[in-house]
């Protein structure tokens, strides 16, 4: 089974997605061997500007330049700008670290291309986000959803159905360190000690694995079922009643007991909707 890392792409910038999807090939135990970014469509706040949230293939162009960038820190030693003033520039490795840096950097990089992994892109409706994430957890529970380049407008969005398919592997690449934008090879994994993890100047955080979040969850997951239980038990009683009705008339004392399972039944049904249990 494909174990992947999900990548919601927002921008054409490749630095914020290489950075995580370095970190979970590289780290050891993780086994990741699919990397899918995917666009989210339809969505004005999802993206910095609305051409680019309507913009057709952001995610095919998105995945050309992280390998693009992969490839030029691998195999030449060079930084590549993509967007901004500088797009289209090359900033030499050499020019920054010593030889044996720069080796130790095309080394690094070098261990991802080596990697046999799959490589997908994919732009999806806003509307289908649920859909399209439910599938995933469906077909590839152990996957990775990785939210560092997401736009703050989608969290909400992404949180949301989490909780209800019950996803539980949602990461975040986080400096430790300010970023320095001027100089932003140094912002890259390599800068930022990957083999030490003691050293790491970042920190890769699941921002669903915490006690309130966990607590929220359960609370929901515990809520729900009093929902429909008491839903159903209304119907049932209903159906019980108007058999009884029809078979033995209202003066029986079957259809009065029945009656009142029914109305006791619809008053929990309202009560939970409006009132829902706590844990």
């Amino acid at each position: 089974m494909a174990k992947s890392i999900y990548l919601f792409a927002t921008s054409e910038r490749p630095d914020q997605y290489l950075n995580p999807i370095v970190h979970c090939l590289l780290e050891p135990g993780l086994g990741i061997n699919k990397v899918v970014l995917f666009h989210i469509k339809g969505f004005d706040g999802g993206v910095a500007n609305k051409d680019l949230s309507e913009k057709k293939g952001l995610s095919g162009d998105l995945l050309r330049n992280v390998q693009v960038l992969l490839d030029s820190l691998a195999n030449y030693g060079e930084y590549r700008f993509f967007t901004g003033e500088k797009a289209g520039e090359r900033k030499l490795l050499s020019e920054v670290y010593d030889s044996e840096r720069v080796r130790a950097i095309q080394s690094l990089y070098k261990k991802c291309l080596d990697r046999e992994i799959s490589w997908v892109n994919s732009d999806i409706k806003y509307l289908d986000l649920r859909n399209e994430l439910k599938r995933i957890q469906a077909t590839e529970p152990e996957s990775i959803f990785d939210v560092t380049g997401s736009s703050k407008a989608h969290l909400g969005d992404i949180l949301s159905v989490s909780i209800i398919e019950g996803i539980r592997e949602i990461y975040t690449f986080d400096f430790k360190i300010k970023p320095d934008h001027d100089n932003p090879w140094t912002m890259l994994i390599h800068d930022l000690n990957l083999e030490a993890q003691e050293k790491r100047k970042y920190k890769y955080v699941n921002i669903v694995d915490t006690h309130f979040f966990r607590e929220s969850s359960n609370s929901i997951l515990i809520r729900t079922p009093s929902i429909k239980i008491s839903n159903i038990a209304a119907f049932v009683f209903l159906i019980a009643m108007l058999v009884a009705y029809f078979a033995f008339g209202q003066v029986n004392p079957f259809v009065q007991v029945a009656y009142i399972l029914s109305t006791v039944a619809s008053l929990l049904s309202l009560y939970f909707n409006f009132f829902p249990p706590r844990k």
